[in-house]
């Protein structure tokens, strides 16, 4: 119960530094974050908000928020600032998230200047996300559904928003596109390969050997291939040879009792040909036999277009 308690206490907390930050002004969070307003146009500098977000970030700074009194009244409306240091020059943009339909949430947790483009994620629950994409002229694009991991020339590479408080949390990685908005999941990818189908089918075995009864009553799931599992550590890409690696973990359900032995596994999935849309290519391997062929080196250093070869060749 005392951890219950600090766990619900945390968390209530962050919400209120997040979504009511001790109704702060603009100006205060520049000041928070040791950024001098001093020359520059920022507008709303003596305005309350209820969540902002600044970045700065190859020669720009960017500073996202919503207003605490317009809030207050049920009206969202997400105001973004961009200003470009070298070239001193100020862009502004309100996008009225109340009629954007395919957009939810309002709460910013991450703001993202990249490249060519600008991301802003938007929480709505413990397991969805909204992330809008705008270019640098603040021009609003696409949006998709989860949470950024990386990206690799035009293509957001993220993971899929789920539904909160399912039998079991099933990571699901997708390919984003930029230019067109074209969305795909690459992650799990069919005809699975050998580690994840052997871990599929143990865990059949152990749902069958349950029965239904047993099943519905503890609220476990009956698809085999939705088994618990999560990235884990970061996305390493490589825009040259448009490929990428990340690391998943498998994991046995926790509500299966104690004498149903399935172990978790660490699995790396490397992806090539990602300029290819048709021709995508993944391999999976045992974590710990990339650290035994490849030892002492990281995982970005393994892509290589010499090492993807041998990769891909196994």
């Amino acid at each position: 119960m005392k951890v219950f308690f600090t766990i619900s206490l945390a968390l209530f907390v962050f919400y209120l530094n997040n979504i009511y930050a001790l109704e702060e002004t603009v100006q205060d969070r520049f000041a928070r974050a040791k950024i001098s307003t001093k020359g520059i146009d920022f507008k709303d500098l003596e305005a309350e908000t209820t969540n902002c977000r600044i970045v700065v970030e190859n020669g720009k700074i960017c500073v996202a928020y919503f207003k605490l009194n317009e809030v207050k009244e049920g009206i969202t409306i997400l105001r973004v600032q961009l200003y470009d240091v070298k070239k001193e020059e100020m862009k502004t943009a309100e996008f009225d998230l109340n009629n954007m339909k395919d957009i939810h949430g309002f709460a910013i947790m991450q703001v993202l200047l990249k490249d060519k483009y600008i991301s802003i994620e938007l929480h709505d629950n413990p397991s969805f996300s909204t992330t809008m994409n705008f270019d640098y002229d603040l021009k609003y694009l696409f949006p998709f559904y989860g949470k950024y991991l990386a990206m690799c020339n035009d293509w957001v590479i993220y993971k899929s928003s789920q539904v909160h408080g399912m039998p079991t949390h099933h990571a699901e990685v997708a390919l984003f596109n930029m230019k067109t908005g074209q969305d795909r999941i690459i992650y799990p990818m069919k005809p699975y390969q050998k580690i994840r189908q052997n871990f599929i089918d143990q865990n059949n075995k152990i749902i069958k050997a349950l029965g239904d009864d047993w099943r519905m009553k503890h609220d476990v799931e009956s698809n085999a291939e939705l088994f618990d599992n999560y990235i884990t550590e970061s996305v390493f890409v490589n825009e040259q040879v448009n490929a990428f690696v990340f690391v998943v973990i498998f994991e046995r359900s926790n509500r299966y009792p104690p004498e149903c032995k399935l172990d978790s596994e660490k699995v790396v999935y490397f992806y090539r040909n990602l300029d290819k849309e048709d021709k995508i290519e993944y391999k999976e391997m045992h974590y710990a036999d990339v650290e035994k062929t490849y030892p002492g080196k990281k995982l970005s250093e393994l892509l290589t277009p010499k090492i993807l070869k041998k990769i891909f060749a196994q």
